[in-house]
């Protein structure tokens, strides 16, 4: 045994890596079976009257209505132990555990030399620079995918539910760039004034601390260089600047968190109200009625006799139509499947409103996963508004339309209303879009964030300007002089 194959780290449990993947494979094998079995059974006279029975090797429910239910439970569970699975394990490797521990080792070996620079032994600096170690050991500790691992799964799933490793781990980085701040030179508060302030321009402009922060930072940094007003001033402004900048963002992440779980719970309580129509629908077909029965033919209109007996109507439904006629065998209508089968053309529907929303989205700095919630919510809602979309039409709630004369057109409108679940969900998508750009970036402030500064602002903004402009001018004077 080499030292390259001791050193490399063991799985301590491979069975839980391999059964997962196992079951999945066992699970969509069934699926496919049972979706060859209603592709084979469809047609063939029934051999008996059992619900559940064999024929041919094939597996035979009766009624046929089945088989489309089965396959759509079927897919949900799998879907939901795939999202589970995928859930559990996303935590230890999400991308942000990684960016905190290139930001924690990068103001590790900035710290190093700053406590070098300032030399050893001194009582003060031996201070700051422990409890900004403490600080940089706890971030790195919240963001370490190892202790990750260690928890359970449904450890895991609490955890990115209320968020408690990503507030530990930011806001210790955040606590330990602030206490590095005694440990800078002069020139180099200067130089990290302009991302300071380009993070307090994302700050809301109706706080007065970010107001008052921009204005004592400037004045300082200005009089500094201008009168030579000692460097402990500038210095606490600057902190004061950066803490107040840090508390603002830590607590933005904390409301993109909380419409997070929002998005999450209201799309788990629509699945819900869903899931309990369908089973409605496939227990009391006559509770939700989505069958239609449009007037005869146009055959009559041109003068030839209908053949459709007298006492017999035309019924469309969204899972089979009943063609009038002598030889028409009598089915029940509704079907249980009426209901499941508009949930999932709506659900399609959503589906695909919310892959055309997807050209809005852009890139985000928090480590929540907020557009995924947006598309996800677009799912049910697509299902929802298709089953309550054909339930208006069908009780003449639209005007000018009341009678669906096929089964495809019933389907084509349970897609539609589907897809107009953006309609109401674009409401959503733009406070999303609202929340997620209150959160303060070092990226430099866009044509919006300067026009939201107040009106009172202007006065000190161009005496800033001013002053600024007249640095220049006045440092020509003195080497002039």
């Amino acid at each position: 045994m080499t030292d390259n194959d001791s050193a490399k780290p063991k799985d301590p449990d491979p069975p839980r890596r391999t059964l997962p993947l196992v079951g999945l494979l066992l699970t969509m094998a069934i699926l496919l079976y049972l979706a060859a079995s209603w592709v084979q059974v469809t047609g063939r006279p029934a051999a008996g009257t059992s619900r559940l029975g064999m024929q041919g090797g094939w597996i035979v429910f009766r009624p046929i209505w089945l088989y489309p239910v089965t396959l759509l439970l079927g897919i949900i569970a799998t879907v939901a132990g795939i999202i589970y699975l995928f859930a559990s394990r996303l935590p230890s490797r999400a991308s942000w555990r990684q960016l905190v521990r290139v930001q924690a080792e990068f103001t590790r070996h900035e710290l190093d030399i700053l406590c070098a620079r300032r030399g050893r032994g001194r009582g003060c600096t031996e201070a700051i620079c422990e409890a900004t170690r403490k600080h940089l050991d706890a971030a790195e500790q919240a963001a370490d995918p190892d202790e990750c691992r260690k928890v359970s799964g449904m450890d895991q799933l609490i955890d990115v539910w209320t968020g408690a490793s990503i507030e530990a781990a930011f806001r210790n980085l955040h606590a330990a760039e602030v206490a590095m701040v005694p440990l800078l030179s002069e020139e180099e508060l200067r130089a990290r004034i302009p991302e300071v302030l380009g993070r307090l321009t994302k700050c809301s402009s109706k706080d007065p601390r970010k107001r008052a922060a921009v204005k004592h930072l400037r004045e300082a940094a200005e009089r500094n260089l201008r009168d030579g007003v000692p460097v402990e001033r500038l210095r606490a402004e600057y902190a004061n600047a950066l803490r107040y900048g840090y508390e603002v963002k830590d607590t933005e992440h904390i409301r993109v968190r909380e419409f997070r779980n929002i998005l999450l719970g209201v799309t788990a309580a629509l699945w819900a109200v869903v899931a309990a129509l369908c089973l409605v629908g496939a227990s009391f077909p006559d509770a939700t009625p989505l069958c239609f029965t449009p007037p005869p033919t146009t055959s009559v209109q041109q003068g030839v006799p209908s053949t459709t007996p007298r006492g017999q109507e035309n019924t469309v439904c969204p899972s089979e139509e009943q063609p009038p006629g002598p030889r028409t065998t009598s089915r029940r209508l509704p079907a249980p499947g009426d209901v499941s089968l508009v949930a999932l053309f709506g659900t399609m529907g959503g589906a695909l409103s919310g892959a055309f929303a997807l050209r809005k989205v852009h890139g985000q700095s928090t480590p929540f996963a907020v557009p995924v919630a947006l598309s996800l919510l677009k799912l049910p809602s697509g299902a929802l508004t298709a089953i309550v979309g054909i339930l208006l039409v069908r009780g003449e709630f639209v005007p000018g339309l009341s009678q669906l004369d096929n089964q495809p057109q019933i389907l084509a409108y349970a897609f539609f209303f589907g897809a107009a679940q953006q309609i109401a969900t674009r409401f959503v998508d733009e406070r999303a879009w609202e929340v997620l750009g209150r959160v303060p970036t070092n990226a430099p402030p866009s044509a919006a964030d300067t026009a939201q500064e107040p009106a009172s602002d202007p006065p000190e903004d161009q005496a800033t300007s001013s002053t600024t402009a007249a640095q220049p001018r006045q440092r020509r004077l003195r080497r002039g002089r």
